[in-house]
């Protein structure tokens, strides 16, 4: 069998097919082709995307494997996510809050806060971790955020300042009851 000539665009790889062999007793074959590609993390990602990029015959599936191809796809399906979770968490925030506190009102500034509060860890991390002001001070390299630490980041946070309204608002409410006045 011969095996097609798959240029990979800007990578230089060492590629060998390994034998084709039946997976059933269909026409079905399983081949596998193998490639090195360099270390950096720029060749590797061209690699994947060059190869994602080929037209395969009809009828074939091409499937990309390993560590570079698993992290992009990873990336890929969190931030395809992402839309989700913060509209979840911004629906669930709204109902609770309306239901707790009977204002709709109160319910859009916790979710204001929450969103502000979002933004200014998001920026601040950004100025550290990316820019790398007082990176030095804090002995980290500057460099970008993982994927998975973003979300995590994205739930505590809007988690903990959602938390924080609450208790500020039911301490509100309270003192409300007990004859306070509201101005």
């Amino acid at each position: 069998m011969s095996w097609p000539r798959w240029p990979l665009k800007s990578a230089r790889s060492t590629a060998s097919p390994l034998p084709c062999r039946p997976n059933r007793p269909t026409t079905t074959r399983s081949c596998a082709r193998s490639c090195r590609v360099p270390t950096a993390p720029q060749g590797a990602l061209a690699a994947v995307d060059s190869i994602r990029d080929i037209e395969p015959p009809d009828g074939t599936v091409i499937r990309i494997g390993g560590p570079t191809a698993l992290s992009q796809d990873g990336i890929t399906s969190i931030y395809n996510t992402i839309p989700w979770m913060f509209a979840v968490m911004i629906i669930a925030t709204f109902v609770v809050t309306t239901l707790a506190f009977r204002s709709i009102v109160l319910s859009l500034k916790a979710i204001a806060m929450a969103v502000v509060s979002l933004g200014a860890t998001f920026g601040v991390l950004t100025w550290i971790f990316r820019d790398g002001h007082g990176a030095e001070f804090l002995g980290v390299t500057p460099g970008p955020l993982q994927a998975t630490m973003s979300i995590l980041i994205l739930a505590v946070v809007f988690g903990l300042s959602t938390d924080y309204e609450i208790f500020l608002l039911s301490r509100i409410v309270e003192a409300h009851d007990r004859g306070a006045s509201t101005r």
